[in-house]
């Protein structure tokens, strides 16, 4: 999860390895040959196979017609004309990571408590299935 969030965010090795979707953008204009989308930005691939990120903005939306992408409607797959749908699906993925990874993080130190009682094993495991929950929002928004 660490790794997905910080991926567009450090543009330096090995995170800018990662990304949620790679697409070959060539035929369209004002676009790199090959794109990747983070929860930063839209990344351009560099010779080395690493992703070149611009400035960063968080909750970037996928949205290859809108000035925010492209800024274009040529070539543009017909999916994504005239539709907000993915816009507010890619929109809804960043905040869904953020709370899976405050509630696993927050299983995680309350994991140190089931060692002492049974009580911080309840709060680690119930912390754990919220931030089960929310990743698995989160997931299904990116598929």
């Amino acid at each position: 999860m660490f790794l997905v969030l910080l991926a567009g965010a450090v543009n330096s090795g090995p995170v800018n390895k990662f990304y949620f979707l790679q697409v070959d953008t060539a035929n369209i204009p004002n676009a790199p040959a090959l794109s990747r989308w983070t929860y930063w930005n839209l990344c351009s691939v560099n010779s080395n196979n690493r992703d070149d990120c611009g400035a960063v903005h968080p909750d970037f939306p996928l949205d290859p017609p809108s000035y925010r992408n492209f800024g274009t409607t040529t070539n543009i797959p017909h999916q994504f004309l005239g539709t907000s749908k993915y816009f507010y699906m890619t929109r809804f993925m960043f905040p869904f990571m953020l709370m899976a990874l405050f509630f696993g993080v927050f299983s995680l130190f309350t994991g140190a408590l089931a060692l002492c009682s049974r009580i911080g094993g309840k709060l680690s495991g119930f912390f754990a299935f919220l931030a089960l929950f929310f990743q698995t929002i989160n997931v299904s928004l990116m598929t």
